[in-house]
């Protein structure tokens, strides 16, 4: 059975993957015969809440691109270690996600995806996956996300 809902835990150090953990719901429609699911609620803190702009916490992010200028992008690309932010004090609660961000699997890289399309290459993480028919307990993550 599909389970309604997924919740996505990444590591408890600072920062800790912000963009991608939180509550997915399932979305409408399946994507390479398994189910898709759409990030929902996420953990923030309070006092960044009530300082956010009228707009809400909106992440400013490219549209996707295709896989030629990606490629054409990153040409001038270099390896950087993003130190994790220090983390603040204060209460946190679960709030609505600003942007749309989507869990699905895709057969071409036999891979469970997180990602801001359906069925785009630009994902920011994966697991591989060929044998879950749903994204349940899957540990082997590989993570792209500097906690947008």
């Amino acid at each position: 059975e599909v389970p309604p809902i997924v919740g996505v835990m990444g590591h408890r150090g600072a920062g800790g993957n912000q963009g991608i953990n939180g509550i997915y719901e399932l979305y409408p429609g399946f994507f390479h015969d398994r189910p898709v699911y759409q990030k929902v609620l996420e953990k923030r803190l309070v006092s960044d809440l009530l300082a956010a702009p009228p707009g809400g916490l909106v992440a400013q992010r490219d549209p996707p691109r295709s896989p030629r200028s990606r490629v054409l992008a990153k040409r001038n690309q270099r390896e950087f270690i993003m130190k994790a932010p220090v983390k603040k004090p204060g209460f946190e609660t679960m709030w609505p996600v600003p942007n749309d961000w989507f869990l699905f699997f895709d057969k071409g890289i036999a891979c469970w995806c997180i990602g801001s399309a359906v069925g785009h290459t630009e994902i920011y993480a994966r697991c591989p996956g060929t044998e879950e028919l749903i994204p349940d307990r899957l540990e082997r993550w590989q993570v792209w996300d500097c906690g947008l």
